[in-house]
């Protein structure tokens, strides 16, 4: 899966998983299949209080629902349709600043382009090719396709296969006194420290240092906050096994 680096305001560069083609076009059916849902439902309420399916109003409505879904939906909703929120992405702007009405707008316009008139086929090239998240309307708006949930987890087993040495002598024995949760974060952030090198994972890795050295009741935090973290780690697994 592809990452990106996106500078915040504090020009601290955040790394976020780009969302994937397959993620988009299943954002846009699901959008499709609510959008089918909502023209039923117009269809059947003109048919009940006038009676009948063809009135020019009706399709008026149902045109504009259609042309301007997605741009309002990505307004009122952050960067977001139904669809997009179903399968956890989200637009944002590149340079880290929330996207402005103007960025929704110029990536709609482009719609016409990417996703219409070549059935999708502009759009799924771009976003494939250039593994930014970024079709033409992106490219344009400076937006990009972002995942809101990163699907890099971490579970008990993967703890559980660290090795448990016969007499082991732990260096932190107060380990013990964090959670199972705290652990599970602080190998998140350990891992995700080791593949993201940027200011904002050195910042975690710090964050979490210091909060799991007053968990502990130490009186300082030791300098080397990865290796602190690695051997705590190795500590609460041995001592609560």
């Amino acid at each position: 899966m592809a990452n990106i680096d996106i500078s915040t305001s504090q020009q601290v560069d955040v790394a976020f998983e780009v969302a994937e083609v397959r993620d988009r076009i299943l954002a846009f059916i699901i959008d499709m299949i609510l959008l089918v849902v909502v023209y039923l439902v117009l269809m059947f309420l003109s048919l009940e209080l006038l009676g009948t399916d063809d009135g020019p109003l009706l399709y008026l409505i149902l045109f504009f629902i259609a042309a301007f879904y997605s741009l309002i939906a990505e307004l009122l909703m952050n960067g977001q349709s139904p669809g997009k929120r179903a399968m956890a992405i989200r637009v944002v702007n590149r340079n880290g600043l929330e996207p402005t009405m103007t960025d929704y707008m110029i990536r709609w316009s482009f719609r016409l382009i990417d996703i219409w008139l070549t059935l999708g086929a502009v759009a799924i090239m771009l976003i494939s090719a250039g593994g930014k998240g970024q079709r033409l309307g992106d490219v344009v708006a400076g937006t990009c396709v972002i995942r809101t949930q990163n699907r890099y987890t971490v579970r008990l087993e993967q703890l559980e296969q660290m090795q448990n040495a016969e007499g082991y002598v732990a260096t932190y024995p107060t380990a013990v006194q964090c959670s199972e949760a705290e652990m599970l974060l602080v190998k998140e952030v350990l891992d995700r420290s080791r593949r993201f090198r940027n200011k904002a994972h050195r910042e975690a890795l710090e964050m979490t240092a210091e909060k799991i050295s007053r968990r502990m009741n130490l009186s300082s935090t030791p300098s080397d906050k990865r290796l602190f973290l690695t051997q705590v780690l190795q500590d609460y697994v041995a001592l609560s096994r």
